[in-house]
């Protein structure tokens, strides 16, 4: 059973960035943009949750015009980069990624992780132990 939406009281919409927004080159089409302008002239709110970095996401997030909190790293940080200011972060517990430090090493699997930065710049800063081509790509 589906219920009814009256589109008068929709006031938002959420776009994911990767297979959604964004084709296989990482662009977004004309299409896609004339639909997210027609939205904006309609007074919707353009809100982006992606599973990318902030850093990531930045670029997309300005060419689509999106304001306010936006959702990254999968819902782990909710930024409101015109503000410069982190919202809301869920870390993982300090035993957690510790263990899990731990066995990547034993592994000789690569990791990375972020850790919140502070004061005049609030972007999420990027640790990884050694220098592989995976880090550059973010």
């Amino acid at each position: 059973m589906s219920i009814p939406v009256d589109p008068k009281t929709i006031k938002a919409i959420v776009l994911d960035l990767d297979g959604t927004i964004l084709d296989h080159k990482q662009t977004i089409s004309e299409r896609n943009l004339r639909a997210i302008e027609s939205c904006r002239r309609r007074g919707l709110k353009i809100i982006i949750a992606t599973g990318r970095a902030i850093e990531a996401a930045e670029p997309f997030r300005k060419k689509i015009g999106a304001e306010g909190p936006m959702i990254y790293f999968n819902g782990a940080a909710v930024a409101d980069m015109d503000r410069g200011e982190i919202l809301k972060t869920t870390l993982l517990d300090k035993k957690v990624a510790e263990y899990c430090v731990g066995l990547s090493r034993e592994m000789g699997i690569y990791y990375q992780f972020y850790i919140p930065g502070s004061g005049e710049d609030p972007r999420m800063i990027l640790l990884a132990e050694r220098d592989m081509p995976e880090r550059k790509s973010y």
